[in-house]
């Protein structure tokens, strides 16, 4: 089932994009699937695994703030991101949220 992002969790993900200079996408369309944009974040290939792990902070952050303690455990059941190349970069993103 889809999964919306919460306002506080997508200005929170928006944010340590732009600390992080990668570039956050609310409405990447997935080749063969135009009808759900999802979230994605643009980096080169060697920054996916830090994509990922800004998403799965941000999936675990509440409204009472981020507990990192719970990232690594977080991290295990944080659904996996499918990846696209851009040519010179690349796109890891998450058909299964959006913004």
């Amino acid at each position: 089932m889809p999964r919306k992002l919460t306002a506080d969790q997508l200005e929170w993900l928006s944010k340590n994009c732009d600390d992080l200079d990668l570039t956050l996408r609310t409405d990447y369309e997935v080749r063969g699937n135009y009808e759900s944009p999802g979230v994605g974040i643009v980096c080169e290939s060697h920054e996916l695994g830090l994509a990922a792990l800004v998403m799965a902070a941000t999936l675990s952050q509440d409204s009472t703030g981020m507990n990192w303690d719970d990232v690594l455990h977080d991290l295990a059941n944080a659904p996996a991101p499918s990846i696209d190349s851009l040519g010179m970069s690349s796109i890891a993103y998450w058909p299964s949220i959006s913004a």
